[in-house]
C-alpha cells in the first residue's frame, strides 16, 4: 500500500506539472467535452464513479484552459459530484453516442461509447493540442487502474474538502 500513495503521489506532481503547460482551446459544449474525453481510450467502458472522478479531475485541473468550467462538483457519499454528469450522460444515451450496459450480475451501469459517439468524440479529440491530448489519457488511464476503494483514498487525499460529505471509509 506504501507503494501505491508513493505511484499516486507521483502521478499527482506529473498531472500538476503537465496542466501548467496546457495552452487554452476554444470552448465547446458539455457533450461534445464529454464525448472527447471517453473517446480517447477506444473501447473502454466506464463505472458511474470514474466518470464523476474523470470529469472532476479535469475540472480542476484544465477545464478552464479547455472552454469550462462544464461542471460544478461538490462533496458528496463518494467525493466529488455533479448530478449535471449524469444529466448530459443521459442525453448522450438518448442520441445513441453512448451505450449504457450493465456488466455481468453486479447490477453496476457500464457506460461505453458507440461507433458514432467515438467518431464525434475523436473528432473533438483531435483539435486539442498535444499537452492536453495527453493529460485527459493520464487522467482516463490512472483512474481505470485504480479500484474504488483506491480511487477514492487517492481523491479525498489530494482534494480533502471532498471527503465532507463521504459516506465511505477506507
Amino acid at each position: 500500500m506504501v507503494k501505491l500513495n508513493y505511484s499516486i503521489s507521483k502521478v499527482w506532481h506529473t498531472f500538476t506539472q503537465l496542466f501548467r503547460e496546457i495552452k487554452p482551446c476554444p470552448s465547446m459544449d458539455r457533450n461534445n467535452y464529454i464525448l472527447s474525453v471517453l473517446a480517447c481510450m477506444k473501447d473502454a467502458s466506464y463505472s458511474p464513479v470514474q466518470l464523476q472522478k474523470i470529469l472532476f479531475l479535469l475540472e480542476r485541473n484544465i477545464s478552464q484552459k479547455m472552454g469550462g468550467p462544464f461542471f460544478h462538483f461538490e462533496p458528496y457519499h463518494y467525493g466529488p459530484f455533479d448530478k449535471d454528469v449524469y444529466r448530459e450522460i443521459d442525453k448522450l444515451v438518448a442520441t445513441n453516442d453512448i451505450v449504457l450496459y450493465q456488466q455481468g450480475y453486479s447490477n453496476v451501469n457500464r457506460y461505453l461509447l458507440s461507433e458514432k459517439g467515438y467518431h464525434k468524440g475523436m473528432d473533438v479529440f483531435n483539435s486539442y493540442n498535444d499537452e492536453q491530448k495527453a493529460y485527459i489519457k493520464e487522467v482516463c488511464a490512472f483512474v481505470r487502474s485504480l479500484s474504488f476503494e483506491q480511487l477514492l483514498n487517492s481523491i479525498y487525499k489530494a482534494y480533502p474538502e471532498m471527503k465532507v460529505k463521504s459516506i465511505f471509509s477506507s
